[in-house]
């Protein structure tokens, strides 16, 4: 298959827009209520799919799954690096095509497998953006208790940092997840829908309470969503956009630089953690990683900050 010529602007068209195809939607739901994917997860797998049957159509593909060929696939990556999307990204989508072609495989609708061998170029390792604890001290103090959305922030990026939740994880939570007893701690769904508790340290415990005196103040009524913990101003679910937003604007009234993300919050509870001393097997559990390997980048995070230090300290550095 050829891509010298040029394709319409991918990048850009909506993911309805896109082609689908039924085994397409067979595949999702199986991901959906086996995988237990979480819906953005499955977005993301039917946005991917439909930008490789996009591809496909546009060299002239039948709508024959069997007639699609290791070097088909193989072009299509090579598509994706040429229009300058990046290693991870381009990781991701051979790894959906090869779940997908999986279960066609497994489900006979093909003989072999052409994504079996389906290889991305190697992903370069991304040490994560984390604010130092000095950072993020002064963030989480900048917040003002002034009105209802400035207590909701104080609680919700001190519960956040505190028991490194995901941004999803956090705009979940329902009061009925809360223990604010002695040892408080959340009850989490992450991801895979993995439950775990994660632990609410003081700080957090105390903006949690004065954040919900602060709601329970305010007209009956104004709270449609009564369980959801995190509110936007019109007494419904806080959502991630509005989280990310809201993030940005803190750190900036803070004097911080506004590019952190919400995960970076979690980012830096581990790397304060490891800091600290906490163990590696330890922090896995507190983040609800699955592999060990996925929490051990924070030791390269820990080795690459000891040689900065030692660079600023030491009279040889």
């Amino acid at each position: 298959m050829s891509t010298a010529r040029t394709l319409p602007p991918l990048r850009i068209t909506p993911t309805e827009q896109l082609p689908s195809h039924p085994l397409v939607e067979d595949w999702l739901d199986q991901q959906t209520h086996i995988g237990r994917f979480s819906a953005h997860t499955i977005r993301g797998y039917r946005r991917d799919i439909g930008e490789l049957l996009f591809f496909l159509e546009y060299d002239g593909w039948n709508e024959t799954f069997p007639n699609i060929s290791y070097r088909t696939l193989r072009a299509w990556l090579v598509f994706l690096s040429d229009i300058g999307l990046d290693k991870p990204s381009i990781a991701r989508k051979a790894s959906c095509a090869r779940s997908l072609f999986r279960f066609l495989r497994t489900q006979g609708y093909v003989r072999q497998d052409p994504a079996k061998m389906l290889h991305p170029p190697r992903k370069s390792r991304k040490l994560p953006d984390v604010l130092t604890v000095g950072q993020m001290t002064a963030f989480l103090d900048s917040i003002p208790a002034s009105d209802c959305l400035a207590l909701r922030d104080r609680a919700l990026f001190e519960t956040m940092y505190g028991g490194g939740l995901r941004v999803s994880e956090a705009v979940g939570l329902n009061w009925t997840d809360l223990s604010l007893e002695d040892g408080a701690a959340a009850r989490v769904l992450g991801k895979g829908s993995k439950e775990r508790w994660a632990p609410i340290g003081a700080a957090a415990r105390e903006r949690l309470v004065d954040y919900r005196r602060a709601i329970d103040a305010k007209p009956t009524g104004w709270r449609q969503d009564s369980n959801a913990v995190f509110l936007n101003k019109n007494g419904t679910r806080l959502d991630v956009r509005s989280v990310r937003r809201s993030l940005k604007e803190r750190l900036l009234a803070a004097g911080l630089p506004g590019g952190f993300t919400p995960h970076s919050l979690r980012h830096s509870f581990a790397t304060h953690l490891l800091g600290a001393g906490a163990g590696l097997r330890d922090i896995q559990e507190l983040l609800g990683h699955s592999c060990l390997s996925t929490t051990q980048i924070y030791t390269h995070l820990e080795r690459t900050e000891l040689v900065i230090q030692h660079r600023q300290a030491h009279p040889k550095g």
